[in-house]
């Protein structure tokens, strides 16, 4: 009956967990994207916004593919923003982590995906003697343009580094949550005894990284956050 218990609770095949502040008119697409892809749930930490991200989130909150939790911890430097977001990881894998067979732990600013369009759930389906799976970066930046309102960033920033771009080599993790020990750092997971990671090639399955979004966002938010 216990078997039975825990396997009816697993409502998911595979969620993301991210933690985002501020970010809010750009979450629909984020989020369309990676239901497109196969993400099932959305587990979305809220730090301190004040751009009122529930009123675009109100009909996927209806829907019930996203669950949207206040996260309200004020960070003073890069060592403060990583506990808290590691935290809030931490939180969202005990808490919810036995709803999910697989959790991919994200920033708003990363989509990932299979470039052959495998659906990222058939994808991951193999590697379930693995505690935790990576793909790896590829950087994008503004494309030198502004994206107008209501359209889409992945249809206007085009341009990315070179393929030997030393950023290309930072991975994100795909998870377990039952095999998961701890997180001290946003990229990667410290499993329990016992149990493996497995690192994937670009061509399989990758993240690309709008880390500058569009000029607008470069120079009115990511630079003005970079100098706090």
């Amino acid at each position: 009956m216990c078997i039975m218990s825990a396997l009816s609770a697993q409502q998911y095949e595979l969620s993301i967990c991210t933690i985002f502040r501020d970010d809010a008119k750009y979450l629909p697409e984020w989020i369309d994207f990676h239901r497109s892809q196969g993400v099932d749930h959305f587990y979305l930490y809220d730090n301190l916004s004040n751009d009122h991200p529930e009123d675009l989130l109100r009909h996927y909150l209806r829907g019930g593919s996203v669950t949207l939790i206040d996260w309200p911890y004020e960070s003073n430097a890069q060592e403060d923003w990583n506990k808290i977001q590691c935290d809030s990881y931490m939180h969202c894998v005990k808490k919810y982590g036995h709803k999910t067979k697989w959790m991919a732990f994200l920033d708003t600013d990363e989509f990932l995906f299979c470039p052959n369009k495998t659906d990222l759930r058939a994808f991951l389906k193999p590697y379930r003697e693995f505690g935790s799976v990576s793909a790896y970066w590829m950087m994008y930046g503004t494309s030198h343009c502004y994206v107008p309102d209501g359209e889409k960033i992945v249809d206007y920033l085009v341009w990315r580094a070179k393929d030997d771009n030393h950023a290309h080599k930072t991975m994100k993790t795909i998870a377990q949550p039952k095999y998961i020990a701890n997180m001290v750092n946003p990229h990667f997971v410290i499993l329990k005894a016992g149990y493996e990671h497995h690192s994937f090639e670009h061509a399989d399955i990758r993240i690309n990284h709008y880390w500058s979004r569009d000029l607008e966002f470069f120079y009115n938010v990511k630079l003005p956050r970079r100098e706090k």
